[in-house]
């Protein structure tokens, strides 16, 4: 559940800093600032984690490259475990590049009628998931919702071209929606799967902690400065912990799950930070001026 709830403000924000993103951009500029945020730091990671690891066929290498392994997993197994949800994020970003962001807010009718689009794509899947039982990303659908919702509440607080009213509904489709397509997705247990109701407080605790703290403007240091490494943290931390099982004393990782989770988190925490500072940015500074060019 925590680790749905952090993926459901990921989206939020995304969604809502996609905003200026897009709009002090054009289609160029944006696609390749999207471009170079997500895949170069992403493609260090994994040819890393490869080295570490062990070596895998080259087809399988070059479906991992195109950070859609999550779709065709017939063919090749993530090698980043948490890029499960990069296509859904592809998606959306493309999406929004074409059309740019006022397609979808410059009236109330067009905001919902999106809404409600992708929440019934979302029903269906539920429903085709429930009928045949097998895993059926309905949540590609669901977190492309959920990044709709951050782009709104964004025009809500700062342009008003979504009035309070118009967000209201907004949440209300999704909610209704939500709540039908997740009992059909999880309605009948598959290995692994997530209880309804677990699944349905995950995403409504994420959409409350997103509320609560953007209508507070809450500011924390510390926070602010994770939040600097936090898709490198995000990208590695399942895989870092991996080798951590492998290489470390059993007895120092079961001796207690809180020292277990420090040890793991700092680690974490110290490798996102070096590869944030000599990978990440120096790439994302050198970017700027080919991105300048594409005006």
């Amino acid at each position: 559940m925590i680790g749905r709830i952090g993926v459901v403000l990921f989206f939020l924000m995304a969604g809502y800093l996609t905003v200026t993103s897009r709009e002090n951009r054009n289609i160029k500029q944006y696609l390749f600032n999207r471009f170079v945020r997500l895949y170069p730091v992403y493609w260090f990671l994994m040819f890393l984690f490869i080295f570490v690891g062990g070596m895998i066929p080259f087809w399988q290498i070059l479906v991992n490259m195109t950070m859609l392994a999550e779709f065709l997993r017939s063919f090749a197994k993530p090698v980043i475990p948490s890029t499960w949800m990069m296509p859904m994020m592809l998606t959306f970003f493309v999406m929004i590049a074409f059309t740019g962001v006022k397609f979808f807010t410059r009236s109330r009718t067009r905001a919902l009628m999106t809404l409600i689009f992708i929440m019934t794509l979302a029903l269906i899947a539920g429903y085709i998931r429930f009928r045949i039982g097998r895993r059926i990303p309905t949540a590609f659908f669901f977190l492309t919702a959920v990044a709709f919702i951050g782009m709104y509440y964004y025009e809500m607080t700062h342009s008003g071209t979504i009035t309070p009213l118009t967000f209201l509904y907004a949440l209300i489709i999704f909610e209704v929606f939500f709540v039908i397509s997740v009992y059909l997705s999880y309605y009948v247990p598959l290995p692994g799967a997530s209880r309804p109701i677990a699944y349905i407080t995950s995403y409504n605790f994420g959409l409350f902690i997103f509320f609560v703290m953007a209508k507070l403007k809450f500011s924390f240091y510390p926070l602010s400065k994770l939040g600097d490494i936090s898709f490198i943290i995000f990208l590695s931390m399942d895989v870092l912990y991996g080798f951590m099982v492998k290489y470390f004393p059993a007895e120092i990782l079961n001796y207690n799950p809180y020292v277990n989770f420090l040890i793991r988190f700092s680690l974490v925490a110290i490798f996102s930070y070096l590869v944030t500072k000599f990978v990440e940015r120096p790439l994302i500074k050198y970017s700027k001026s080919i991105e300048s060019k594409l005006a």
